[in-house]
């Protein structure tokens, strides 16, 4: 499944497909989103939501990042390896971490 919504407030570039998304001023990046990724951002409410990108009431709460950071590992490890995206207050992603099957 390809995704079309924008990056942490990016527009997308005309003429470029919904997979081409603007990450800052001149670099142009190509996500693939796949059910073995995940999105881990903070909640208002304090803690850590983990979803699954185009997934809805598959989120799991902690109250850490580093347990959000795990239980995605594990999972993301089970399904053969994806991408977690960790994202900042403001939904910008500010980390991401390509997650195999090789324990790490």
């Amino acid at each position: 499944m390809w995704s079309a919504a924008p990056i942490a407030g990016q527009g997308l570039v005309p003429g470029m497909t919904g997979t081409q998304q603007v990450c800052g001023k001149d670099r142009i990046e190509h996500i693939e989103e796949t059910m073995s990724d995940r999105i881990l951002k903070p909640r208002d409410e304090g803690g850590w939501k983990l979803a699954v990108p185009g997934v809805a009431h598959v989120d799991h709460y902690f109250g850490t990042r580093a347990e959000g950071v795990a239980h995605a590992k594990d999972a993301m490890r089970g399904e053969g390896g994806g991408e977690l995206w960790i994202h900042d207050s403001q939904d910008a992603i500010v980390e991401t971490i390509s997650v195999t099957t090789e324990q790490e």
